[in-house]
């Protein structure tokens, strides 16, 4: 897509657009939503109450965050810039897009569908510099948002835990479901460039930024696999016990394990103990985090219901 039609003015010293702005979408499609609670272990909070407390979070609570928004609600702007070489200063990354380098964007879909304002793109890419003679040098930036949370759906096979019943451990085999992929994206901003955005450590919001202060990995960015734990340690073992279930590994343990049996089906049956009666998901992969574009960071979890 562009926008409008510039020309280079005379004043050489300032970056100035030579060209309209090209608008891309990054994404092929819309997120898809899930209306499951999840469950997840409130110790991944800062000053958690528990060690290990497992909890339901139904969708739009902080620990459940997964708004729909369309392809477009997330897009790529590509401009070229000239000035002279002597006053060529290459922009810092996060440096928010100038409206005033393109003509009026609508920020609506054909239906009315309110999308993001062109100064919420920043900038992740300083590309070369070109020389165009006569002392003047080109340079192409990139400018993209921070995308919303974004699901995409995917089959994957998954180990399932195994069920202790009245001192008896039931194996379960691998099974092929139907996971959803969630991707949360974050910025690192260590020269506070961003700071009308609330850091990650924030408590009031579900901050995005990332800066000295949090470092790069704070506490409860990474969406920890869900695990069970024998009842009386801090040990991980593969089978969820019931209330008179006992673990060879661990003569002490001899009552329920974290979470308990009749928790666990309770979260995982049609019908049970959530907020709308739907079987909860679970992360089964604790997340990982990769470069989106610039210094924007996409993490990834993989949820699933595990029956």
């Amino acid at each position: 897509m562009e926008l409008g039609i510039f020309a280079v003015d005379g004043d050489w010293t300032i970056d100035s657009p030579d060209g309209a702005p090209e608008i891309s979408f990054p994404f092929e499609g819309d997120s898809i939503l899930s209306l499951a609670d999840v469950v997840r272990n409130v110790r991944e909070l800062p000053n958690p109450p528990l060690e290990f407390d497992y909890q339901t979070f139904e969708l739009g609570n902080r620990m459940n965050l997964q708004p729909w928004r369309p392809n477009q609600y997330a897009f790529v702007i590509n401009q070229k810039f000239k000035v002279a070489a002597e006053f060529y200063r290459p922009m810092n990354l996060n440096t928010r897009y100038d409206p005033e380098w393109a003509l009026p964007w609508q920020g609506q879909l054909a239906s009315g569908y309110d999308l993001p304002v062109l100064s919420e793109a920043i900038l992740v890419n300083e590309g070369n510099a070109k020389d165009c003679g006569g002392g003047i040098i080109e340079i192409e930036r990139r400018f993209a948002t921070i995308p919303a949370t974004r699901n995409e759906a995917e089959q994957y096979c998954i180990k399932r835990v195994s069920f202790g019943i009245q001192g008896v451990e039931y194996p379960r085999a691998p099974m092929a479901v139907m996971t959803r992929l969630q991707h949360d994206f974050f910025v690192y901003d260590d020269l506070d460039i961003l700071q009308d955005l609330p850091l990650f450590t924030d408590p009031n919001h579900a901050g995005i930024r990332l800066n000295a202060e949090t470092g790069f990995a704070p506490k409860g960015i990474i969406i920890e696999a869900f695990k069970v734990y024998g009842a009386t340690t801090n040990v991980e073992v593969d089978v969820v016990f019931d209330a008179d279930a006992t673990y060879s590994a661990d003569s002490s343990i001899t009552y329920a394990s974290t979470p308990s049996l009749t928790q666990y089906k309770s979260w995982m049956k049609n019908g049970g103990g959530t907020s709308n009666h739907l079987a909860a998901e679970i992360a089964i992969e604790a997340s990982t985090i990769q470069r989106y574009m610039g210094n924007i960071l996409r993490r990834t979890t993989r949820f699933a219901e595990v029956q």
